[in-house]
């Protein structure tokens, strides 16, 4: 065997290797990985539900003064189901699998910084949270049950931010975190 045809032969199975290891590293984060406690083990099981296909969103119910801050959750919601998770949004609960619906309880703006002279509030948070609960429709089994979700959002008014983008804001994190608490428990 040549010099020439032993370098070829170990470039190919460099390039093979590094395919390989690319594929591997390309497939990596689609696969979901949780601690099974029965034997100590991860496994490599998906961490929604299997046995769910469709989800009916109810419109939130909002306690709050705010107005409009339902639709924004409703609507984020449903969007990030249908993005981030495996399960098919339907506009109908009779064909759904599970229901979805929560309450809005507060939103409540805290001033971090004002103007001098008007004060104005220039940087603000908003302090968002709702109760959640969903329910298997055909076996009326609950698999969140008043869950709380709180989350906080940044309102900047030096940069010209309005509230009503901020409560948006506040309404997608919310949405963020509805959709985290629906993975299966480990």
């Amino acid at each position: 065997m040549t010099l020439k045809n032993l370098r070829k032969k170990h470039t190919a199975s460099a390039m093979r290797f590094h395919a390989i290891l690319l594929t591997i590293t390309l497939l990596m984060p689609f696969s979901g990985c949780k601690w099974d406690q029965s034997n100590s083990t991860f496994s490599h099981n998906s961490l929604f539900r299997t046995d769910i296909k469709t989800v009916y969103v109810k419109m939130f119910h909002n306690k709050t003064f705010y107005r409009e801050v339902e639709y924004d959750l409703t609507r984020a919601l449903c969007q990030r189901i249908e993005h981030q998770l495996p399960y098919k949004v339907v506009s109908s609960p009779d064909s759904a699998d599970t229901m979805l619906e929560g309450t809005i309880i507060s939103v409540t703006p805290k001033g971090l910084l004002s103007e001098r002279i008007l004060d104005r509030p220039l940087a603000t948070e908003i302090k968002f949270r709702c109760q959640v609960t969903w329910k298997n429709l055909k076996t009326n089994e609950l698999y969140l049950d008043e869950q709380l979700i709180k989350v906080v959002a940044d309102h900047k008014a030096l940069l010209s931010q309005s509230q009503r983008s901020a409560l948006q804001d506040a309404a997608n994190l919310a949405a963020s975190g509805i959709v985290s608490s629906m993975e299966k428990p480990w």
